[in-house]
């Protein structure tokens, strides 16, 4: 005798995209392949993020060496009352530094350990509006999405293991984005740079 069908019970839920443990070699590149877009945007981010660990740690070191003058003799770059903010932000930034650089790291492997502080750090870029809110809404996405959990699941590092050939090759989404926003930095910065000389000058 067939169910009947109760309207009050809740509705099923789509589970989405899951990966399984590939038997075979064939299987883990089916799989891949379904998988090999967002994989690709998430490697994205990570790269993002050493860059962005990379461009920290210039002014930090800068810093650092302008900040040690507290401890040695001779001429001072900067002033004397300036020297120990400049070496705490500079300890900062170091931090900073290695924090995005590790987490850059991890996730171009695709480490699911690293999901939670990403997240975390996403949201907190979504307060920087409105370019970083568009582009921390997009990594937030890809982080949470099934896809995402797909992904970044136990199940998907066997499958990458079998696979080690298959890369992502082209311009991702997260790509463009990131580019668009760059451009539109770029832009407003001159406007602001022609804005401030018209005024000034």
């Amino acid at each position: 005798m067939n169910e009947m069908l109760n309207p009050y019970a809740a509705p099923a839920i789509d589970a989405g995209p899951t990966v399984s443990m590939p038997r075979t070699v064939a299987e883990a590149e089916d799989i891949r392949m379904q998988h090999l877009r967002h994989e690709g945007e998430i490697r994205s981010v990570g790269l993002v993020y050493e860059i962005l660990g990379s461009l920290l740690s210039v002014p930090a070191m800068g810093g650092l060496y302008s900040g040690g003058e507290l401890f040695s003799e001779g001429a001072r770059m900067i002033p004397a009352d300036w020297q120990w903010p400049v070496l705490g932000g500079s300890v900062l930034l170091v931090g900073l530094a290695c924090c995005a650089f590790a987490v850059g790291f991890a996730l171009r492997r695709l480490d699911r350990r690293v999901k939670l502080p990403l997240v975390l750090l996403s949201g907190v870029g979504l307060l920087i509006f409105p370019l970083g809110t568009l582009v921390n809404g997009w990594v937030l996405y890809l982080l949470l999405s099934r896809q995402g959990g797909a992904v970044l699941s136990p199940q998907y590092a066997e499958v990458c293991r079998m696979t080690p050939k298959m890369r992502y090759r082209g311009w991702t989404n997260f790509d463009r984005l990131l580019a668009a926003t760059a451009a539109v930095g770029v832009i407003a910065g001159i406007a602001a740079a022609v804005g401030w000389m018209a005024w000034y000058g």
